[in-house]
């Protein structure tokens, strides 16, 4: 049995606490921490960094475009926030739309559950009825001649029950104390169609299998949610730092361009160097904008998430990024792929729900293949007033050539087949997903470490060339300080995209082992103030 485990944390982005739906999305991140235990192994990668809480006021300036007193600077038309990864995907939770939505259809799943499980409570059905009967009868009385006029009322003040056990009884009692007979009551019971404790709790059983199965469909929304909101905000970052490089890149050329224009003026550059120069700034400036444009995209995309149409310019933190990351960068990678592949088995929505279908058809099978038994049924019926009864029996029925009741069988018997092999599949799958993961992360450590290496040498490079230049020395053409900048920013940018792969590919391996609920339950609760 799934056990549903939620906490309410305080968070203050308005001076109280989280509404509703920001409680139940928490809650959502959460179940998994009371319902699983962890292997020691597993249990290395939570990560215990604490993360600084954002700054307040995010709430206010998504519903009214305006910024916090302490990000008043502009960006053209918009203000610009500082917004952290779990204060964006706190926001996401408590906004997006497709989740309140499926918050919303839990409600009737849940009510469905209730139907399913209420099929053994009794069924009171109270009657009350009053009627008129008039008759009319030609007559001849000899002497008068006249017609008669025959009145009757008819009364009924009655209770009627009905209910199902378990074993498959059926009792029917009738209470009409204005009726000849004032008790009735009967009782069928089933010898062999659809007998037994199993049987008749099949729907009860079904009903529950299928309402884990919606719980666990909540949690691979919610898991979906989380990593759209992840990409968002790191292709934030990207676009951000890309902005970043290129506005660096235009600083050291119009510095270059100062000291090339002095150079030409003392007559120690031909004016064909300034020329050039002046085109590397115009292409430099022509990139930058191009940066701008691709942040500007980025920023409506997480807007588009929010569901929100504020004037507002998100900063991300890549430090707060960094930071958060930093444990899982030592520990998951030093993990094998065997105590990966435990957590997946253990914690992915989809397999467990695999595992559920397989039962739901189990049990579908042995509805259908009773379905084509015998129907012998010990029947008895009583009443009590004017006159009272007792008649007790038994009814034997077949329907013979009904193919439908074999289609029936077949169907559960390939379902169930199926299922099975979905599960088999999805195993194999788990397993390539679960090494594929393992070994994008290390690569991309790897190539990290390598960019950052090669964006050292890139700026020691062009501080060397530059230096020579000023100094004429080295025989550094101006051409030369152009291939070395343009060297740097390409390094400068490919350390950056080797950086948000490497955050992308720990995103996927955690979804891929099960533990992006776990894990984010444990980094949004600590960056969430304690209650006073």
């Amino acid at each position: 049995m799934r056990v549903w485990m939620g906490f309410v944390v305080s968070v203050q982005p308005n001076g109280g606490c989280v509404n509703g739906w920001m409680r139940r999305a928490i809650a959502l991140l959460c179940i998994s921490l009371g319902c699983i235990s962890l292997s020691p192994a597993l249990a290395q990668t939570s990560i215990e960094t604490t993360v600084e809480p954002a700054e307040d006021g995010l709430e206010e300036a998504l519903e009214e475009g305006l910024g916090e007193e302490d990000s008043e600077e502009m960006t053209g038309d918009r203000t610009r926030i500082s917004l952290s990864l779990p204060q964006f995907i706190e926001q996401v939770l408590e906004d997006n739309r497709e989740l309140q939505n499926a918050f919303l259809e839990r409600i009737v799943q849940e009510q469905e559950l209730a139907e399913a499980e209420s099929i053994f409570r009794p069924n009171l059905t109270p009657r009350l009825s009053a009627g008129v009967t008039q008759r009319l009868d030609d007559q001849d009385d000899g002497f008068l001649g006249e017609d008669t006029d025959r009145t009757t009322t008819d009364e009924s003040l009655g209770l009627t029950a009905d209910a199902l056990t378990p074993i498959g009884t059926d009792i029917t009692v009738e209470l009409d104390p204005l009726a000849d007979e004032v008790f009735q009551v009967n009782v069928r019971q089933p010898l062999l169609r659809g007998a037994g404790r199993e049987r008749n709790r099949a729907p009860i059983t079904q009903a529950r299998l299928v309402e884990e199965q919606n719980q666990l469909a909540l949690e691979e929304q919610t898991i979906e949610t989380l990593n759209t909101a992840i990409t968002a905000y790191t292709n934030l970052i990207r676009q951000q730092e890309s902005v970043r490089i290129q506005q660096d890149a235009l600083e050291r050329r119009q510095a270059q361009l100062t000291i090339i224009t002095a150079l030409v003026e003392a007559g120690r550059l031909p004016r064909i160097d300034l020329v050039q120069e002046e085109g590397n700034i115009a292409t430099a400036e022509r990139d930058l904008r191009d940066a701008q444009n691709n942040l500007a995209q980025a920023n409506t995309n997480l807007l588009d998430l929010l569901g929100s149409d504020a004037s507002i310019q998100f900063v991300a933190s890549l430090d707060d990024l960094t930071t958060l990351y930093q444990d899982a960068l030592t520990q998951i990678p030093n993990l094998s792929a065997e105590e990966l592949l435990d957590s997946a088995y253990q914690l992915r929505p989809d397999y467990q729900s695999a595992q559920l279908e397989i039962a739901v058809a189990e049990s579908q099978l042995q509805v259908t293949e009773d379905e084509q038994r015998w129907q012998l049924d010990l029947e008895g019926s009583g009443s009590v007033g004017d006159t009272s009864e007792v008649r007790v029996g038994l009814l034997l029925t077949r329907t013979f050539e009904d193919e439908s009741l074999e289609t029936a069988r077949q169907r559960s018997q390939i379902g169930l087949e199926q299922s099975e092999n979905n599960l088999d599949q999805l195993t194999t799958s788990i397993r390539n997903e679960v090494a594929n993961r393992l070994d994008d992360v290390r690569s991309n450590q790897l190539r990290l470490e390598a960019a950052q290496r090669a964006t050292a040498a890139a700026e020691l490079q062009l501080e060397s060339a530059r230096e020579q230049f000023r100094r004429g020395r080295g025989n550094i053409t101006l051409l030369d300080l152009s291939q070395r900048e343009e060297s740097l920013v390409q390094t400068q940018n490919a350390e950056l995209e080797a950086q948000i792969a490497l955050f992308d590919s720990l995103v996927e391996l955690e979804q891929a082992i099960g533990q992006t609920l776990i894990l984010w339950g444990d980094r949004l609760t600590q960056t969430a103030p304690p209650d006073e």
